[in-house]
This record gives C-alpha cells, sequence and structure tokens, in this order.
C-alpha cells in the first residue's frame, strides 16, 4: 500500500478517534517520506485535502505537535509548508489565475483594509494588477505563523513597476496576508496588510537623473492618465486632458477630480469597445472656456471654466489632434491621420509606425460671433500635422508635423481664413504639442530627443531647456530617421529607453503657473516640473 492510499483510507473513518492515533500514524507517514528523501506531489496533496475536509484542518494544525524527536521541529508541519511554497510559486508564475486558484470559490481577499476583493475573479483581478505593474515580479516567503485560528503568510515582493503607465521604479517592500483556511483547505479569508507609505516611497521616488536636472514629478503619486496637454488656471490649479474622463483639475497639493461634463455629450473611454482621446487642449481668447480635441473619436469640446458645462460643438469625420480659437471665433484644428472612431487608435498608430501624408489644417469659420457647422480644409498633405498656435500680432501659424521632423511657419489672414508663405523654422527633431508664450517665443515639446525648445522669432535661434542628448539617444534618433526614409517600421523603436529618464514622452507645456513653476506634460501618468527656467 502506498503512503497516499494509507492516508485516503485513514481519512475515511467518519472522525478521528484521538489525537494520539493520528499522531502515530502521520508519524509512521512522515518517517516513510523522510527514508525516501521525497514529498507528495502537488496534485495528489491537492486531491487529498479536497477528501479530507474538516480532518485536513487539523491534520495541518497539529503536525508540529505530532513532530518526531529526530526530525526538526515546525510549528506547523510539512504539507502547510507546500502549500505556502505553492501559492507562492504561483505569483511568481505571470498566470493570475493560478492564484486565484488558491482560493475558495467565495474567498476574500482585502488589502490594507480597503474594497475587498470576494470571489476567485475578483482576486484574480487583484493578482493581475500586480502582475502588470510589475512584469517581473518576484515574490518569496520567510516564516508562517499561527495567530488563533489563524496563519500568517509572510511574504516579500520585488521588482520595477514598467507596466503600462508605470514610474519606471524598483520595490521592495514586505508583508503579511493573515490566512483563515476553509474546511477544504483553500483561503477563505485573507487580510493582506503592508507599509502603503514605504510602498509609495519607493513607487514614486524622482529618478536621480530627473533630479539631477532640477526637475521633479507632480503629482507625486502619478494618478493621471494620459496626460498629454493642460493649463494653468488662475486659482492656482492645473487643468489636464484625462482619458477616462476627459478633464483633470488638480489642486496645488497635487490632489485632483474629474472636471467637466465631457462624458455626458460624447466622450467615450470604454476598452476594447471604444477609445477615448482627449489630447490637445487650449484656452480660447476670452480666458473663460478650454476646447479639447479628441484624436481617436474626432470631438472637439468646449468647456465652461466656471461651471464645467459642456458641449461638443464639432464632430469631425477622423481624429482631431488641436483645436484652437482665434479672435474671430472661428476654430483651427489639425487631423494627424485618416482614423475614424471606430478604429481611431489603431489607425493613428499605423500612420506614426510608417508615415502617411494624410495629415491637414482645417478652419469652422465664425460670423458675428457664432460658429459655422462645418469645417473648411485649409491645407493639407502634412505628415502628421500635429500642435498648431496661432500669434495674431505678428500674423503667424505655427504647425509641429511629427513625422516629417518639423515645424513650420505660415503667413495667417485671420479674417480670410487663409495661409501662405510656409517655411520651415525648426527641423530633425520629431515635434508634438506647441505654446506661444507670452512674449512671442514659441515653446516646442519634441518627444525624440525627448526635450523642450523655444525658438525665438527675433534672432531665429532655438535652445534646449534640457542637457544635450546622449550619444545614445543621438543614434536613436538617426535610427528614426533611417527607418522613415526606408519605410520600415518606427513603433519597436518607442519603448522605454527612447524617453527614460523620464517617465513618459514629453509633449506638451503648461505656462503661466500661478506658482511660477513650468510644467510638461505628455503621454504620462504625471508631470514634470522645472522650478525655475534656465535663461528666462
Amino acid at each position: 500500500m502506498d503512503d497516499e492510499t494509507a492516508f485516503r483510507i485513514f481519512l475515511s473513518h467518519d472522525k478521528v478517534r484521538s489525537v494520539s492515533l493520528f499522531c502515530d500514524f502521520f508519524t509512521q507517514i512522515d518517517g516513510a517520506m523522510l527514508a525516501r528523501r521525497r514529498t507528495w506531489p502537488i496534485g495528489a496533496l491537492m486531491k487529498t485535502i479536497i477528501l479530507a475536509r474538516n480532518t485536513l484542518l487539523l491534520s495541518l494544525l497539529m503536525l508540529g505537535a505530532c513532530a518526531r524527536d529526530d526530525a526538526p521541529q515546525d510549528s506547523l508541519g510539512a504539507e502547510l509548508r507546500v502549500l505556502a511554497s505553492s501559492y507562492t510559486a504561483a505569483w511568481n508564475s505571470s498566470d493570475p489565475a493560478k492564484v486565484a486558484a488558491f482560493y475558495a470559490p467565495d474567498g476574500v481577499l482585502t488589502i490594507n483594509e480597503g474594497e475587498p476583493a470576494r470571489g476567485r475573479e475578483a482576486v484574480e483581478a487583484v493578482a493581475q494588477g500586480f502582475m502588470s505593474a510589475f512584469p517581473d515580479l518576484r515574490l518569496s516567503h520567510d516564516r508562517l505563523e499561527l495567530d488563533g485560528d489563524r496563519i500568517n503568510y509572510h511574504w516579500r515582493l520585488q521588482g520595477t513597476n514598467s507596466g503600462e503607465g508605470g514610474t519606471g521604479n524598483t520595490v521592495d517592500f514586505s508583508g503579511v496576508e493573515s490566512w483563515l483556511l476553509s474546511e477544504e483547505g483553500l483561503i477563505q479569508d485573507s487580510l493582506g496588510t503592508y507599509d502603503a507609505q514605504e510602498y509609495a516611497r519607493q513607487l514614486y521616488k524622482v529618478p536621480e537623473a530627473i533630479a539631477a536636472m532640477g526637475l521633479s514629478l507632480f503629482p507625486a503619486d502619478q494618478s493621471l492618465a494620459r496626460a498629454e496637454d493642460g493649463i494653468a488656471l488662475e486659482d492656482g490649479s492645473l487643468l489636464v486632458v484625462d482619458q477616462l474622463h476627459g478633464l483633470r483639475k488638480i489642486r496645488p497639493d497635487g490632489s485632483s477630480e474629474p472636471f467637466g461634463k465631457m462624458t455626458v455629450v460624447g466622450y467615450r473611454h470604454e476598452p476594447p469597445e471604444s477609445h477615448g482621446g482627449a489630447n490637445g487642449m487650449s484656452l480660447e481668447p476670452a480666458g473663460t472656456h478650454v476646447l479639447v480635441a479628441d484624436i481617436f473619436g474626432g470631438g472637439i469640446y468646449r468647456v465652461s471654466l466656471k461651471d464645467g458645462q459642456t458641449s461638443r460643438i464639432h464632430l469631425h469625420e477622423y481624429g482631431v489632434n488641436v483645436a484652437v480659437r482665434d479672435s474671430s471665433g472661428a476654430i483651427w484644428f489639425t487631423q494627424s491621420a485618416h482614423n475614424p472612431a471606430e478604429v481611431g487608435e489603431a489607425r493613428m498608430w499605423a500612420a506614426i509606425d510608417k508615415p502617411l501624408i494624410e495629415g491637414a489644417i482645417f478652419r469652422i469659420p465664425a460670423e458675428d460671433g457664432r460658429l459655422g457647422f462645418n469645417a473648411e480644409l485649409v491645407a493639407d498633405g502634412f505628415q502628421f500635422a500635429n500642435g498648431l498656435a496661432i500669434d495674431e500680432e505678428a500674423g503667424a501659424l505655427y504647425l509641429a508635423e511629427s513625422s516629417a521632423l518639423r515645424v513650420s511657419r505660415f503667413d495667417v489672414d485671420i479674417a480670410a481664413g487663409t495661409l501662405s508663405n510656409r517655411e520651415t523654422i525648426v527641423d530633425g527633431i520629431l515635434p508634438d504639442n506647441i505654446e506661444l508664450g507670452d512674449d512671442g517665443r514659441l515653446w516646442i515639446g519634441a518627444p525624440l530627443p525627448n526635450t523642450i525648445l523655444i525658438w525665438d522669432p527675433k534672432t531665429r535661434e532655438t535652445r534646449s531647456l534640457f542637457p544635450e542628448p546622449t550619444a545614445e539617444r543621438l543614434a536613436m534618433m538617426d535610427e528614426w530617421v533611417r527607418r522613415r526614409d526606408a519605410g520600415e517600421s518606427l513603433l519597436p523603436l518607442v519603448t522605454p529607453a527612447a524617453f527614460a529618464p523620464f517617465p513618459g514622452f514629453v509633449t506638451g507645456i503648461i505656462l503661466g503657473a500661478a506658482d511660477g513653476r513650468t510644467y510638461f506634460s505628455g503621454l504620462m501618468n504625471t508631470l514634470v516640473v522645472m522650478d525655475e527656467v534656465p535663461g528666462g
């Protein structure tokens, strides 16, 4: 008779007649396994767990009392150590379903007194969250201990927050799960605790390379969602685009909340069915409203700064990158690609991957202060038309043409709604958002080589706010140009190495903040902050 069969027969009795009998029996089995220098297969053990029901829990907790005099002392026993080791291996498997399988069908996991995850599906979602945030997650456990009717499983988690929207920082922190096992030996209730402040300190610490440049990150908890553009408000707050809600208002203390009612009037981000692309944002000349463009859905939204009242004033057939209003009331906007809403995001990235000449500038005219219904094509033939800025005093309109790696200047006739005399003012970079300063200088967000440039119309000179790109970054820019010219795929170059040490690509500029700082936005979950602009 093998060990497993003997144990099954033993457990088939209606009840354990005495603890002494149990101890004697298990000591014999344990001694046989030690003699053969093997342990039961996990699968066989789990089958036995299911058959054992009430008796199993007793067996796990009494093993220490039954330990042989000549065996190492263990307060809980070999089988529970196997359970803990298997649970640890499940966390290291990159398969959240394996973690959930250790829980009873109605099992509950609660972390730091937060919202309980009830049932295996919810537990699996929790595990998936950690595994997605830390693709290289490594969990280990050092000890188990009894605490009344619970078993405390002490763990240590190490990993790099390199998942989508991650900070890029490494963490190394510890905690404990306090288990209450079901009759089947599965986790019925787990109370998880760890030092949340220490975890946040490690997760959101400013990389040394950023601090060395005199920069910081805001908000510190990196809670934004694709904050691609933004403006400063007079009350000291910032308003940034937010993929989930359309807009988010950030208070000076870093706390934030959704702003406006874009979701009420048609903005939708409900993946995988639809992806919202709140993108470029601009302040109207009167200073009472902002315009927000949806690069995936094609909507242009007008939002009141006073009360957040929102209207969708135009729906374009393709995505809209940014929209800007002039003093006549007309609205100018850029189209980057032929990307209708049903394939808005995928088609946009395709236009970046292998540049297409689908970019254009449109204008919605206004008469007697009333906006027209139809958009008129002003100019086309651009490779991913992106940021747009108008300097009415200088009679200039600026356009960032990302895939063409240049920024152009046009003479603009506001009354007639026409452009002429195009000239390239900056080239050799991949530009994104552009912003006009009060002094007429043009600020340019350049994801490659991931810097902020300032172009002076008086001197016609360009300078970078950040240190000169490294040799590796310059080589990456050269490879981008080579691939573009050869018609090869570009997206494989879009990796953390392309934007490090920043938490993402620096694309936009927020000027005029009440605190005197300058903020830089991008496809990030935070903003980069410069306390003082070098050279004014």
